[in-house]
């Protein structure tokens, strides 16, 4: 299930394409885009060139995925255009959970007025990572007209989603604010960061706002069923944890007894536990799609959340062995 996050290196190569471009290459380039089915001009295009900035073009890419008719069209021709190596399967809406707005409202500016110098020097900030930006810069572009916490913090995300996450509504479930404000300071929204990085212990910021967008879109619940996983699958030395975190996914290869290993048991929002040996914790995780379910074979695979991927000594005195079911009890 790695390909869920097929769109971060695709965005990422887009982001770093356009910041060393600049901005006559993102004029002529956003101007080639087949934004409309009727080859009518898109809104970002309806103002003078300057006002083609960085900030607005992602958005409307962005909100370009409301519909398969849009995304078929729209993202592979940015792809031709600007000359992508990231591939992207249009044909899974796995691949596509980022934050799309309404096009009604993609544009960085109110009737071509608006800040293209100060868009193009956070953007590219931006591209550079969280510790380039100018606090003063991102404040200030929080006082051009139609933009709030919400639209920033989205597209920042859509530029850099290592460095940046949404302040939306899903983030609410995280837990870091009653209600989304509409501004926030650089400090404020540093400090939001900082805790989310610590709830979500070796995790990337986009595994958390995938996870947040779940449980707000209520197509997750996480629940008080725990199933542990080695990853030393094969009874060998062998540690297939790299394996484990960088595809989002777990395994076993001891089928013989899926009474003592019930790979097959598990379901969507149930929770993970990884090991390596009997004192070695490596993650959690939450079930997203159990191949296992329709039987076992040796390409399946358990495919999950990463919630925490933190070592940890683990007070087991047992040997445990492949994949079994832990007793039901409530973690912190």
């Amino acid at each position: 299930m790695k390909e869920i996050y097929d769109w971060v290196p695709w965005f990422e190569e887009l982001a770093n394409k356009v910041a060393d471009g600049g901005e006559q290459y993102l004029i002529e380039k956003a101007k080639q885009v087949a934004w409309k089915a009727d080859n009518t001009k898109a809104r970002l295009l309806d103002y003078d060139d300057e006002n083609i900035d960085p900030f607005s073009f992602f958005y409307t890419l962005a909100g370009n995925n409301g519909s398969d008719t849009s995304r078929s069209r729209v993202f592979p021709s940015v792809a031709e255009i600007f000359s992508l190596n990231s591939k992207l399967n249009l044909n899974s809406d796995h691949n596509f959970i980022f934050p799309t707005p309404p096009m009604i409202n993609t544009l960085f500016h109110g009737d071509g007025k608006g800040d293209p110098k100060l868009l193009w020097r956070l953007f590219r900030q931006a591209v550079h990572g969280f510790d380039a930006v100018e606090s003063e810069d991102f404040e200030n572009i929080l006082k051009i007209r139609n933009v709030a916490t919400k639209k920033l913090t989205q597209v920042l995300f859509l530029i850099n989603p290592k460095e940046f996450i949404p302040i939306d509504n899903q983030a609410q479930v995280l837990g870091l604010f009653e209600q989304i404000p509409n501004q926030i300071s650089w400090d404020e929204y540093k400090k939001r960061i900082d805790l989310i990085r610590d709830k979500f212990r070796g995790c990337q910021l986009f595994d958390v706002n995938l996870f947040s967008y779940l449980i707000f879109s209520e197509s997750l619940t996480v629940t008080n069923r725990f199933f542990q996983v080695s990853t030393n699958v094969d009874s060998t030395d062998n540690d297939y944890w790299e394996e484990f975190s960088s595809n989002n996914w777990v395994f076993t290869n001891r089928p013989e007894n899926l009474n003592q290993n019930p790979v097959h048991m598990p379901k969507r929002g149930e929770v993970i536990l990884v090991r390596f040996g009997s004192n070695e914790g490596r993650g959690i995780a939450v079930v997203y799609q159990n191949d296992y379910e329709i039987g076992w074979r040796k390409n399946r695979k358990l495919h999950v959340l990463w919630i925490n991927k933190t070592h940890a000594e683990l007070p087991v005195n047992k040997r445990l062995v492949g994949f079994s079911h832990a007793d039901e009890q409530t973690v912190d």
